[in-house]
């Protein structure tokens, strides 16, 4: 009867450890996860995101001066696109691709985002993919470094972070990463945790100038 008993607890034992060590299901991706992309143009690596009818916003300095490009979906489906422009002041670019390659797309508000929104980007850090983030808007939006119009925010971003999108409460995209703030440390240098953000009202204003 002990014996039957010590069995009986093992088994229990062993049932809880499995389920403590266990990984648990993965959750479906939500709207975020699912408009943004993986672009890979030449040697470089960054992110996007649809925002409608096969057109990918990212970051001008992720396509350089390629023609073509190819997207990868978090279903992990790839597709070349065409870059159909750069704007290098602003740090945008555009690519087209065929609309049903992609499983959705994120509204584009055309707005600043307020000082203190929390906000989200799904992207892909150092060969990492569709990755999430949380923050806040830290700064308000104007010329910053090389950028013609971003915003500071209070996110972890690295690079492969750049072209991804940043959404809000309502997974509207709010604006694009283009890039970090580094702090030198005497012959290296270490990312400050602050990330560059065009707003989505620029690119906005990029979009209807081709129109």
């Amino acid at each position: 009867m002990h014996k039957r008993f010590w069995y009986g607890a093992f088994a229990i034992s062993a049932v809880v450890a499995f389920a403590a060590v266990a990984p648990a299901p993965r959750a479906p991706l939500g709207a975020p996860a699912m408009s943004a992309v993986k672009v890979t143009a030449g040697a470089s690596l960054g992110s996007g995101v649809h925002i409608g009818h096969g057109f990918i916003l990212t970051a001008s300095h992720v396509v350089g001066q390629e023609a073509t490009a190819s997207i990868k979906t978090s279903l992990g489906d790839a597709v070349d696109g065409v870059i159909m422009w750069t704007n290098a002041a602003y740090d945008i670019a555009l690519i087209k691709i065929d609309d049903g390659s992609l499983p959705a797309a994120a509204h584009l508000d055309c707005r600043i985002p307020d000082i203190g929104e929390a906000i989200e980007t799904v992207g892909n850090p150092l060969g990492l993919e569709f990755v999430t983030s949380w923050g806040r808007v830290s700064s308000v939006s104007g010329a910053a470094g090389r950028w013609g119009s971003a915003v500071m925010v209070d996110l972890s971003v690295s690079p492969g972070n750049s072209g991804g999108p940043v959404y809000d409460d309502d997974d509207d995209v709010v604006g694009i990463v283009v890039g970090d703030v580094i702090a030198p440390m005497g012959l290296a240098s270490s990312l400050t945790g602050i990330g560059v953000v065009v707003p989505a009202k620029t690119a906005c204003a990029l979009l209807a100038r081709t129109h």
